[in-house]
């Protein structure tokens, strides 16, 4: 079985074009090791051909940002992939002290202590307070045409308010 070694990232905390920050891949048969996580860290992995979803662990040797800034990225993408293939949660693996702290804050937001319901560019209905039914904070984008009519007279909103209320009912 061969262990390949790829950099993912040799960047520096300062953005160049073309280059990501630190961060190093070990693959060796299913087992998948990421250690830091730069910036476009994610990128980097797909393009070598292994998902967020396929990492085994990620490791997070110190807290400096070109070595920890992209974790939500993964943490997130990963999510978003086990939509498509349940692979459990991922692993992440730091020292004591600031470095873990530091990965525990970083991951925080997206723990499941809360939900967050967002409602863009919708019409105020009684499906998004349905919907949103348990969530700690509702942000409901919303038009309400009728107020709003002399000033959208004329205008492609009427229509597509028009419209969206049809499809809806």
């Amino acid at each position: 079985m061969t262990t390949e070694v790829i950099l993912t990232g040799t960047g520096v905390p300062h953005p160049h074009p073309g280059r990501a920050g630190a961060g190093t891949l070990v693959r060796c048969g299913d087992v998948a090791l990421q250690f830091d996580v730069g910036r476009a860290t994610v990128l980097r992995l797909v393009e070598a051909g292994t998902a967020p979803s396929d990492l085994s662990v990620l490791f997070v040797t110190h807290v400096h940002s070109d070595h920890v800034v992209d974790l939500p990225d993964v943490a997130m993408t990963r999510w978003i992939q086990q939509q498509l293939a349940q692979t459990g949660p991922l692993v992440v693996v730091a020292p004591d002290g600031a470095a873990s702290r530091f990965v525990r804050r970083m991951i925080e937001p997206f723990g499941d202590d809360g939900v967050v319901v967002i409602s863009g560019d919708t019409r105020v209905c009684t499906e998004v307070e349905e919907l949103s039914a348990g969530a700690g904070v509702l942000v409901h984008e919303a038009c309400r045409t009728t107020p709003l009519a002399p000033v959208i007279a004329g205008t492609v909103t009427v229509t597509v308010g028009r419209d969206l209320t049809t499809i809806i009912r």
